[in-house]
């Protein structure tokens, strides 16, 4: 099978090349890769990125945002590079990913031999993503954070994941920007949704979900592994970002989830638990910003 690669970048230039070059590593290269732009790559970085694709018979295409036309914004990227792809299977990868040699080869892999009808993605796993300690486990039991599946979104709109599982598996749920999806069934359910006016803070989740309500999930394989180096460029404070999370989390409860009394509660105990757990981790910018971004009303 062949497949595309959509990056959605955002001030990166190094972290991006450096997911380039994790790229061009693989043993197995799509046949594009285009890069959607929300800043001002210059023109050099690009010309030297498609010399170097060009010299592994790999098409880099480039396309930067008309913010006159388009907000910016991870949503709208996703977007347009999936209606540019020219491949089924499209892979989105965040900017500041670097992938071991494997990753590409194993998703494919399992597009290829698993029965995929209702699948809507297979993505891998990040090394340095935090384990779930038997502590943190317990927490989130008690406050409802953990389903029967080990990656998935629950019903009041809490995802649960774990990077440590051993064996693929399926789910409901995958780190979104690490992840390949079906293009034709992305497309029939919209693409991605841009929340609170260009404010994407949990993207992924209400995507997943309104898969999951359409009867598609995902495959997670351990074997394709990435790392991801959170890169400083173009991002919120922590603050401002925790705000978002709670403003879009309460959207997608409020439009997504039922809302009787017993779904109202088991959001606000998940929502306790979800804020508590910054504050104990010493995440207090996160947990007031959640805070105040649960009380005020949606902007």
């Amino acid at each position: 099978m062949r497949f595309s690669i959509v990056i959605p970048t955002f001030e990166r230039q190094q972290s991006l090349h450096e997911c380039l070059s994790s790229i061009l590593l693989q043993s197995r290269l799509p046949d594009e890769v285009i890069i959607v732009d929300d800043g001002t790559l210059s023109e050099v970085f690009i010309t030297d990125e498609r010399e170097r694709f060009k010299q592994s018979k790999c098409t880099l295409s480039y396309y930067r945002k008309d913010h006159v036309q388009v907000s910016r914004g991870t949503s709208i990227s996703r977007n347009i590079g999936m209606s540019l792809a020219r491949e089924e299977v499209v892979f989105i990868l965040d900017d500041d990913l670097f992938l071991e040699k494997n990753f590409l080869d194993e998703i494919m892999s399992v597009w290829e031999r698993e029965d995929c009808t209702s699948i809507i993605g297979i993505g891998g796993v990040i090394l340095n993503n935090r384990k779930k300690s038997l502590l943190e486990l317990f927490f989130n039991h008690v406050f409802v954070l953990e389903s029967t599946y080990s990656w998935d979104v629950t019903d009041v709109g809490y995802q649960t994941w774990n990077d440590g599982i051993q064996k693929c598996v399926r789910g409901f749920y995958e780190h979104g920007g690490a992840c390949s999806y079906r293009k034709t069934f992305v497309m029939k359910l919209g693409g991605f949704t841009v929340l609170n006016d260009g404010r994407t803070a949990l993207e992924d989740v209400e995507f997943a979900l309104r898969a999951k309500r359409s009867g598609l999930g995902y495959f997670i394989e351990p074997r394709a592994r990435t790392e991801h180096n959170h890169a400083l460029g173009g991002r919120t404070s922590k603050w401002r970002s925790a705000f978002q999370e709670s403003q879009n989390r309460k959207w997608i409860f409020q439009t997504m989830c039922k809302q009787d009394v017993l779904h109202q509660l088991w959001f606000v105990w998940s929502s306790t638990g979800w804020i508590l757990r910054q504050f104990l981790s010493g995440q207090f910018q996160k947990g007031f910003g959640m805070i105040i971004g649960f009380f005020v009303r949606n902007v």
